[in-house]
């Protein structure tokens, strides 16, 4: 269950705030992976929706149970919940071998997820410098494991992000794809952002066709990504708690960010899930372990 001091903040609507996108995604992208640097991860809801008939394909909820510390924390559970088909609901347990853990020291933090109790994958994540940077190693079945390299830099109101990914650590490197981007504020529409990647064939800045918004109720984060492939629509939200007040900590060093009260007249209206289901879609997020 979520912790009881959770819920009074899941059903406050703040007051308007003014945020910037690149604190949000800098924010966001890391706690996808669960680097828990001053926010957490608490739920995901994903659906699919057919675009022709406009029926809901799968709608699914991922609750994680967190336990411990801001600096060193445990997944004790994640519930599995299946809108449409409640026959298939679930949970996975720490007493089960299902878990993952973020210990933080300074500004450099450790993942490590595990699946009936076999290492699943291990990251870093090092914020001591202007670059953060975070290394992941993804090994699931493989002898061999899948490794995700992922560089953010903020500069005004821009977020730069590298991201490299192959296969084959540490005899070889295959699959290698290499991502480089950048995210801004969308002039048009408060509280969404804009994603242009790089084509290095045509050495152009392509405007993303993802939809994202985010908004707070108090001070939790929702996050929501919308995208179109084959005329499905897929929506991914996230959750996300600053970890000092998931973990009931008054005074804790985190990179929050800055929040400013705007005026009354200024404000404006082949990997596996949980399921063992498969799927391809270039950027998809689903939980691994």
């Amino acid at each position: 269950m979520i912790p009881k001091i959770l819920l009074p903040l899941l059903g406050v609507v703040s007051f308007a705030m003014a945020e910037k996108c690149a604190d949000v995604i800098f924010n966001v992208m890391p706690n996808r992976s669960y680097y828990n640097h001053g926010y957490v991860a608490i739920q995901q809801n994903e659906y699919e929706v057919r675009v022709e008939d406009g029926k809901v394909r799968e709608d699914d909820t991922f609750k994680f149970n967190w336990v411990g510390t801001s600096s060193a924390n445990t997944i004790e559970s994640v519930d599995f919940i299946n809108a449409l088909d409640t026959t298939e609901n679930f949970t996975k347990t720490k007493a089960q071998g299902h878990y993952a853990t973020y210990k933080e020291s300074g500004n450099v933090g450790e993942v490590e997820t595990y699946s009936s109790n076999k290492l699943w994958s291990k990251g870093t994540i090092d914020y001591s410098g202007d670059t953060v940077l975070s290394v992941q190693f993804v090994y699931g079945e493989k002898k061999t494991a899948r490794v995700d390299s992922l560089k953010m830099y903020k500069s005004n109101d821009t977020l730069y992000i590298s991201q490299i990914s192959f296969e084959g650590y540490p005899d070889t490197v295959a699959y290698l794809d290499t991502t480089t981007a950048y995210y801004v504020d969308n002039p048009e529409k408060e509280n969404t952002c804009i994603r242009f990647n790089y084509n290095s064939d045509s050495t152009k800045w392509n405007r993303s066709s993802t939809d994202i918004s985010y908004s707070f109720k108090g001070d939790t984060l929702i996050y929501t990504e919308s995208s179109v492939y084959f005329d499905n629509l897929y929506k991914n939200q996230f959750v996300f708690v600053p970890n000092s007040i998931l973990f009931n900590e008054h005074s804790v060093n985190i990179n929050d960010f800055k929040r400013v009260r705007p005026s009354n007249l200024l404000q404006r209206k082949n990997y596996y899930d949980l399921k063992g289901r498969s799927y391809s879609k270039k950027e998809p997020y689903r939980v691994q372990f």
